[in-house]
């Protein structure tokens, strides 16, 4: 490894430390809610703190992910990367229908109706949501059926689209669905 790539890596390893801690940070922060709250006058509200424990988890488990990533990467360790690349895929697909359903229905049901602004900002990020699913569903759908779920028995298949993961291109969409994770909580956090 160069100098060159040892110091991208300590930058980037830098990087995603801090954005681990903060998450850490938000997911204890958040679990105190329910301890806070009293479940019968807050259920709703404790619902929805629920929802961004499970979104800030699943943003976290992502944030990892594209960790290990993007230092195999660096490091040109193809058989690490590409394992990270089909689990981050599998992420990605898995995060994106949890957060159209959820995201897009229950919380824009409890927004009350003259709140026009805050009901549009939900609107345009399940809309940025669904553009990126519309992009990448069918490539990561075969991924996370074939390669890494293993839901079908056919070894040549699942070594071949191993094989031809791009897993730049992968990290590329993780790290886009991670800024609009980002947005969500902005806008979330609005909300709540």
């Amino acid at each position: 490894m160069t100098k060159e790539q040892k110091d991208q890596l300590k930058e980037w390893n830098s990087t995603y430390q801090y954005i681990i801690e903060k998450s850490r940070k938000s997911v204890s922060n958040t679990r105190v809610s329910r301890k806070i709250l009293d479940k019968e006058k807050h259920e709703n509200l404790l619902k929805d703190f629920d929802f961004m424990l499970f979104f800030t988890l699943n943003n976290l488990d992502l944030v990892i992910g594209l960790k290990h990533l993007h230092i195999s990467l660096i490091k040109n360790n193809t058989l690490e990367a590409n394992y990270f690349a089909r689990f981050i895929s599998v992420q990605i697909y898995e995060h994106i229908k949890d957060i159209k359903s959820y995201g897009g229905l229950k919380i824009r049901r409890n927004i009350p109706k003259e709140n026009i602004d805050l009901i549009q900002s939900f609107n345009d990020v399940n809309k940025e949501f669904s553009n990126l699913m519309n992009r990448v569903n069918t490539k990561l759908k075969e991924i996370r059926n074939n390669t890494f779920a293993h839901k079908e028995i056919e070894g040549f298949k699942q070594a071949e689209l191993i094989e031809n993961i791009d897993s730049e291109y992968i990290l590329k969409v993780g790290t886009e669905l991670f800024y609009l994770n980002m947005k969500f909580v902005e806008v979330f956090g609005k909300y709540l």
